[in-house]
């Protein structure tokens, strides 16, 4: 009959947790890939590409357009398939300078549609004093937060 080793403690040897942890992690990252995988598919499932890259198609339009009036006033895009595309927006501007929120609608013989974007644009103001007062604003903003984050100084 065979004794154990006297000295042999009970637990783990250092190469058998490796080993274990080497398995933990391959199969953690096999099953993270295969959630990624269905996850990513199913979002292809509701996607419409043609609708996406029309989409795109009339951003891209838009933001190749320089004259405010003329998006005010509405413009027509050629539609890949051959049809006609009219946008018209409107625009108001944001706190930030020469940023512009731009809310536009698209009409088609598909439907239509209304988004909203961001854009900037140095020559939309209505009044060239307007870009000045919100520099103006936010430079005194500025040196308002400084003031109140700067330690004072005692004077020796």
């Amino acid at each position: 009959m065979k004794h154990p080793a006297k000295n042999r403690k009970n637990g783990f040897s250092l190469l058998e947790c490796i080993v274990s942890l080497a398995l933990f992690a391959t199969a953690s990252v096999m099953v993270g890939q295969a959630c990624f995988n269905t996850l990513t598919c199913l979002d292809s499932l509701k996607k419409d590409s043609y609708s996406d890259g029309l989409k795109d198609y009339i951003r891209a339009n838009i933001v190749a357009q320089e004259s405010l009036d003329e998006i005010e006033s509405g413009f027509d895009i050629d539609d890949p398939d051959g049809g006609q595309i009219n946008v018209i927006g409107i625009s108001e501007m944001t706190s930030i300078a020469d940023l512009f929120r731009l809310d536009y609608t698209v009409s088609s013989d598909r439907g239509e549609y209304s988004e909203s974007m961001l854009l900037i644009r140095k020559n939309w103001y209505e009044r060239s004093s307007d870009r000045d007062t919100i520099v103006d604003d936010r430079t005194d903003w500025l040196d308002e937060t400084r003031r109140q984050y700067e330690p004072e100084r005692e004077n020796p």
